[in-house]
């Protein structure tokens, strides 16, 4: 213990440094990510208009409509106007300006009104969800308690129905229908399906951990010691465990209180997870909030697992500079499997794709029995973590021998 709190207390400026850097750069990405979404100001009064009425969805469609029937009729009377009175003797006919206000009181011209379809078109991509999962819940509810009826044969097929049932009967047991604006929260979910900082800060963090003391002789030394260089490896595999999950904790609350502030407030942390857009069907009786602790749990898990990968190539390799260059696999292996367009049902779990895995049908077939594919996820790595730990220790009492 004290070999470990002394390795700790050595690399704890150094994982602050890291960790406070990444978790900045992280928010500032996130930031932008979302910039877009935000830059509308007649967004919040549209939202206002909508969460007023009874069928929010109707009311934005019918709008969208409308104002897309104005703006046509505002370009047509335009080009009328041209044509009656543009002729080659004359110069460029400069239009009246009752036609130029009404050009862009309807949306004409690049500019946002308070009326604009683009305003209700932004805003009906987000309340789709929110409007629309409980009956779609409850169509997909009826298709299975259809094939429960009918007795299908298929056991897997049977015990899916009778799963899904009981998933989806508890959430439309909730009947939650107040609308909230989840514009933060689907951007935080979209941002951390494609990032990529947090692989590299456990890549800054620990490619040199073991290649750095072999290095410069101080592992073979160390070998030699009545300690051993196998307790030696434990402890410094446990402080740079350690300094992994105090990196990722900094970087991934500073992204959720952004995420909340972006949000005006925390409400949105309490509304189902079928508010977030695209996750309609999804079985998971949980609210956003938990949802997001959950894909920050499983993606630790995962850069645990790629920790322990990295800790392996670092004591393997006695050179930092091959270490840091092999140590890249891991930080970029999702990216990988991307690339390879990897389409069987273990895919999310090699990309770790959370959102795949949580956003519809979440079970897989295991020996014709239904499995949750993030119970798999989990177990996997589980399994990884302590095998390359295993083999760093394992190996580590041949070194300097």
């Amino acid at each position: 213990m004290k070999i470990f709190k002394f390795m700790l207390k050595k690399n704890m400026p150094q994982t602050l440094v890291i960790s406070i850097a990444f978790a900045l750069f992280s928010v500032i990405f996130f930031s932008n990510s979302c910039s877009d979404i935000f830059k509308n100001t007649e967004y919040k009064n549209a939202f206002e208009n909508a969460s007023k009425q009874k069928k929010p969805y109707e009311y934005l469609t019918k709008n969208i409509t409308d104002i897309q029937q104005k703006s046509s009729a505002a370009a047509q009377k335009a080009n009328d106007y041209i044509a009656a009175h543009q002729t080659e003797q004359k110069p460029i006919v400069v239009l009246p300006n009752e036609i130029v206000d009404e050009l862009l009181e309807n949306g004409q011209g690049g500019n946002l009104g308070q009326g604009s379809a683009q305003v209700y078109l932004l805003l009906q991509t987000q309340l789709k969800a929110q409007c629309s999962y409980l009956q779609l819940i409850e169509e997909r509810s009826r298709g299975y308690s259809r094939n429960v009826r009918r007795g299908v044969k298929d056991k897997y097929s049977l015990e899916l129905s009778e799963k899904l049932i009981n998933d989806y009967q508890k959430i439309l047991d909730k009947n939650v229908t107040k609308i909230t604006d989840t514009r933060a929260a689907d951007a935080l979910n979209d941002y951390l399906h494609d990032e990529f900082l947090t692989a590299v800060g456990v890549y800054a963090l620990l490619f040199h951990i073991f290649s750095s003391e072999i290095q410069t002789k101080r592992f073979s030394s160390f070998s030699l010691t009545k300690t051993g260089a196998r307790k030696f490896s434990k402890n410094k595999m446990l402080s740079g465990y350690t300094a992994v999950l105090i990196f990722l904790v900094i970087t991934y609350a500073s992204l959720f209180f952004a995420m909340i502030i972006k949000s005006s407030g925390k409400e949105i942390l309490s509304m189902p997870l079928q508010y977030l857009n695209g996750f309609e069907l999804s079985s998971e009786n949980i609210n956003i909030g938990e949802y997001f602790l959950i894909l920050f749990a499983f993606k630790t898990l995962y850069l645990l697992a790629s920790a322990s990968i990295i800790m392996l190539i670092s004591f393997v390799s006695k050179r930092i500079i091959i270490s840091g260059i092999f140590s890249l696999i891991p930080v970029f292996l999702p990216n990988i499997f991307e690339i390879l367009n990897l389409k069987n049902a273990f895919a999310p779990i090699f990309k770790c794709d959370i959102a795949a895995m949580m956003n519809d049908i979440n079970y897989i077939n295991i020996s014709d029995m239904p499995i949750k594919i993030y119970f798999i996820f989990i177990l996997a790595m589980m399994i990884l973590t302590v095998f390359f730990s295993a083999a760093v220790y394992l190996i580590s009492g041949k070194r300097g021998v």
